[in-house]
């Protein structure tokens, strides 16, 4: 059980109307859920956004949702399977009522004869909401923006920030190799549409090289490259390259 509260707008700091209250709660199976030993996780959560501005403003919004994970050991592979799906109900600025969904599948393929690489095959899917139904929001919404990691370093596509919102339908081809447990070469792939309409957005390549310089320390050099398609604010290509040194103190 959790409960953590947020003062969102600087500007108007001295008043109470414009921050929000999210209470919620999160639940973890410690082991196999069933008899069936290759289903190895359960967790389910559930979260309820209440903003504290005025009966015309105010957000109360509910989500509640689970992950599935579930493991199949071959004899050259090794698979996992991930599932995630959530849904999102209430009332927010603009809509009388809201209607979102969220779901996630990832096969994660481990594949020990080739330098214990792995493969990931991911879809996800944030539904968008429909201009037809003016009083109704069918976006998933998520203010609270996520790390680049699961929707590509560019960061085109990390928040949603309101029920109102088109989208995502994302498939990405994820694929990473060791070599001598000191150096590792991640390649990402990603192919982005809007979640209403499924129109094209665009798609991206990320490869990152890192170095392990000890337990605790680690340096990398990633590039990315990302190509705008018809649906998207702009056209051509996008390119950004960095280096980062990551230490555990």
């Amino acid at each position: 059980m959790f409960r953590v509260y947020l003062a969102e707008n600087y500007a108007t700091f001295s008043s109470d109307k414009d921050d929000t209250i999210i209470d919620g709660f999160f639940a973890k199976s410690k082991g196999p859920i069933t008899k069936i030993s290759s289903i190895t996780g359960l967790e389910i959560y559930g979260f309820r956004e209440l903003n504290l501005g005025t009966t015309d403003d105010a957000i109360q919004r509910t989500t509640f949702g689970g992950r599935l994970t579930g493991n199949i050991n071959l004899w050259l592979l090794g698979l996992t399977l991930e599932f995630e799906g959530a849904t999102q109900s209430g009332s927010v600025p603009g809509f009388s009522s809201t209607n979102g969904t969220m779901s996630i599948v990832n096969l994660i393929c481990d594949i020990p004869i080739l330098f214990d690489s792995q493969i990931t095959i991911g879809r996800e899917s944030f539904s968008g909401d429909n201009p037809g139904t003016e009083d109704k929001g069918e976006g998933f919404a998520n203010p609270y923006g996520a790390g680049h990691k699961w929707h590509g370093f560019m960061d085109y596509h990390k928040r949603f920030t309101s029920n109102g919102e088109a989208g995502l339908n994302e498939t990405n081809v994820r694929f990473q190799i060791p070599v001598f447990n000191k150096y590792r070469l991640a390649v990402n792939v990603h192919d982005f549409k809007t979640g209403f309409g499924d129109i094209k957005l665009g798609s991206e390549i990320d490869v990152v090289f890192t170095v392990n310089a000890g337990p605790r320390l680690s340096f990398s050099q990633g590039y990315s490259r990302y190509t705008h398609k018809d649906g998207s604010w702009k056209t051509g290509t996008d390119e950004f390259a960095y280096f980062s040194i990551s230490a555990t103190l």
